[in-house]
């Protein structure tokens, strides 16, 4: 089946596949996404997607927001319910997935300086697309609007509570059972992931951490 990959905003950074049952053509902007590559078929599941993948749906977990499905089927994605209702926890988990991604690489992600202007320059001109920097940015961007606060430093703060939420013993556990999982299996309904998780890491467990550091 030949799909084509395409760049998250018209300003390039994530790629994303666009397959005929998941199309992500445009930006927030209605702008058609640059075309990166056109291939003949999709590429083959890779472990470290299917780790990023299963951060996402174990941050939401222990967010408290809900899973629909997860998948590393064509356009790898978490599909959400809900998202956690708390706007930190929220960045932390669009940030879990590049965060476990690189730490299955052996690496601590953190974004250099200028990328990071850049996505927050994409949010200003409304032309990000639907990557994890550029949703991080846009939700760091609402927050920092409703505290006043710093929208560099919001995300800076979400992107080292991602880093050391992928580490923690039990989250690495529910990241590497639902990614065994999801090599298997490709797609998993939401239930069953929960499923998976629940036994590590219990629903809502670190809902506001920031606020409440006990708990995590």
């Amino acid at each position: 089946m030949t799909c084509e990959l395409r760049a998250c905003c018209r300003r390039g950074g994530g790629a994303f596949l666009s397959t005929p049952d998941a199309p992500r053509d445009t930006d927030r902007s209605g702008a058609e996404l640059p075309l990166v590559a056109t291939l003949h078929e999709p590429p083959a599941p890779q472990e470290d997607i299917a780790f990023h993948e299963a951060a996402h749906a174990v941050a939401y977990h222990a967010y408290s927001g809900t899973v629909d499905s997860v998948t590393i089927a064509n356009q790898p994605h978490v599909c959400g319910a809900s998202a956690p209702p708390n706007l930190p926890d929220r960045i932390v988990m669009l940030l879990a997935g590049p965060a476990a991604q690189a730490a299955y690489h052996g690496q601590r992600r953190t974004l250099y300086e200028h990328a990071l202007a850049d996505y927050v320059a994409r949010v200003g001109d409304v032309v990000f697309g639907n990557c994890d920097n550029c949703r991080a940015v846009l939700v760091a961007t609402v927050h920092a609007g409703k505290t006043c606060g710093d929208r560099g430093a919001i995300f800076r703060e979400a992107e080292r509570r991602a880093n050391d939420f992928v580490r923690l013993p039990a989250v690495r556990s529910a990241i590497r059972a639902l990614a065994a999982a999801l090599m298997t299996q490709h797609t998993i309904a939401g239930a069953d992931a929960h499923a998976i998780i629940e036994p590590f890491v219990k629903f809502g467990e670190l809902k506001n951490a920031e606020e409440n550091p006990e708990v995590a």
